[in-house]
């Protein structure tokens, strides 16, 4: 009989094991394994494109891009596509980023050059900052 009472563990991450460049964290009360680290790409301007690896980028016709996509066998990532689309700027010559759409989680999630603060979740208008699908995307 000892004089300490037993420990009772509360860290689900205790009896989970992650893969290489994952970690284990609490999210609802539920272990997940989620990435290490993080890769950026963005579009802004007139029309001015980064990819994950740094290359530079402009396109200046009307055209929709695809930003981002998961593609392939990878199963450690949640399905996703990112779209930018462009618009004349007074001329037919250059033009800008006038929208970008995420699909992700089922939602469809549009950001407007002319909104501010905001973004368009499912076409409804939802203030920025904003956490989607328990915490899951920010």
């Amino acid at each position: 009989h000892s004089l300490y009472p037993k420990r009772i563990v509360s860290d689900p991450c205790i009896y989970t094991k992650c893969v290489a460049k994952e970690k284990c964290r609490v999210v609802n009360g539920k272990a997940e394994c989620q990435p290490i680290g993080g890769a950026v790409c963005w579009a802004s301007g007139d029309p001015h494109y980064s990819t994950f690896d740094g290359q530079k980028y402009d396109f200046q016709g009307t055209c929709k891009y695809t930003i981002a996509k998961t593609c392939g066998t990878e199963t450690s990532l949640p399905s996703f596509k990112v779209e930018a689309k462009n618009a004349n700027r007074g001329s037919t010559k250059v033009s800008y980023v006038d929208l970008v759409n995420i699909y992700v989680y089922d939602l469809n999630i549009t950001v407007l050059r002319r909104e501010h603060s905001l973004v368009r979740v499912n076409d409804l208008k939802s203030n920025l900052p904003l956490l989607l699908h328990d915490g899951k995307l920010k």
